[in-house]
């Protein structure tokens, strides 16, 4: 389940938990070769909680404090301190404008997450019906419950196309993805040589929203690599 995990980070394994598109990929992915066994037992063997439990664990433990400095993940230990990142403003807008900015913030969320095993912004932009978002939520506060911890850097995003319906009340986008190097690291130290990933370059993408009327803002119902 760890490697699984990071394999729903940069860009390479594939889910099983896929959406209503058929042959969705993960964002960010590990380099697809078999998990370390003692990398999936030590998460497995934490996983009996439920997964709200596991999920309120991550957040009570990831809550940065305005006033202390961020400091990135290393091989010495997790990221401290990682700034929360905001919903945009644009993202309450049915616009094409509007859609881009939610996407960006789902990437925003995403790298919040792996940085912090807290699942509480990428949830709120993330629907149920979206496999690679629900995957992502309950597997990155299972590896911090662990102990483990990813090193890795904020997803660059270029968008190519996107279209918005003319009821404005969903869309779709068509972008590319750089994601930088993931290292996996237990709770001894030990960097996971098979779950830890090269990153990708101007990978391409597609996604599909929904403009949520009751939260006034964008939310991702599917997403996956075209590769």
């Amino acid at each position: 389940m760890l490697a699984l995990a990071l394999a729903g980070c940069s860009g390479g394994g594939q889910v099983a938990e896929s959406g209503s598109l058929a042959g969705t990929q993960s964002p960010s992915g590990a380099n697809g070769s078999t998990p370390a066994s003692e990398a999936t037992m030590a998460v497995e063997s934490s996983a009996s909680g439920t997964a709200s439990a596991t999920r309120s664990a991550a957040a009570s433990a990831a809550s940065p404090s305005a006033s202390d400095e961020f400091v990135p993940a290393s091989s010495e230990g997790p990221a401290q301190n990682v700034p929360v990142p905001e919903m945009p403003a644009e993202a309450r807008e049915q616009t094409e404008e509007g859609l881009e900015a939610a996407l960006e913030y789902w990437w925003e969320a995403n790298y919040f997450l792996k940085s912090t095993g807290d699942p509480r912004p990428l949830d709120s932009v993330s629907m149920d019906s979206c496999g690679v978002c629900q995957s992502q939520l309950e597997r990155w506060p299972r590896v911090y419950q662990d102990e483990a911890w990813v090193v890795t850097k904020p997803a660059i995003i270029t968008f190519d196309l996107s279209d918005v319906e003319t009821n404005r009340s969903s869309g779709t986008s068509l972008f590319r993805v750089t994601e930088a190097p993931g290292e996996l690291y237990m709770a001894s130290g030990r960097r996971v040589e098979e779950a830890s990933s090269d990153g990708s370059h101007e990978r391409p993408w597609a996604a599909s929203v929904t403009f949520d009327n009751s939260d006034g803002y964008w939310r991702v119902d599917d997403i996956r690599t075209q590769d």
